[in-house]
């Protein structure tokens, strides 16, 4: 009768822990949802932030209206003098 009361409140012990760890896993759970979800706007944010930027630096390009004609450095070893 002892042993059978005292795996009893062994076992209710146990449970009682486990649903505190369950509520703190799905407390953990949200929090990490809405910081995921805070990150992903920022993101976004950023991106949209990015490509305007970028946007603006094609804008300010202007094309060179003529080409540039470039020396080489050594010599032409195939020509012969």
């Amino acid at each position: 009768m002892v042993i059978e009361e005292a795996l009893e409140n062994g076992l209710i012990s146990i449970r009682d822990r486990q649903m505190e760890h369950v509520k703190m896993l799905r407390k953990n759970e949200k929090m990490l949802e809405e910081e995921n979800n805070q990150l992903q706007y920022e993101l976004q944010q950023r991106m949209a932030a990015v490509d305007g930027n970028v946007r603006e630096i094609n804008d300010l390009y202007i094309p060179m209206p003529f080409a540039v004609r470039v020396q080489p450095i050594q010599p032409d070893l195939h020509e012969r003098i």
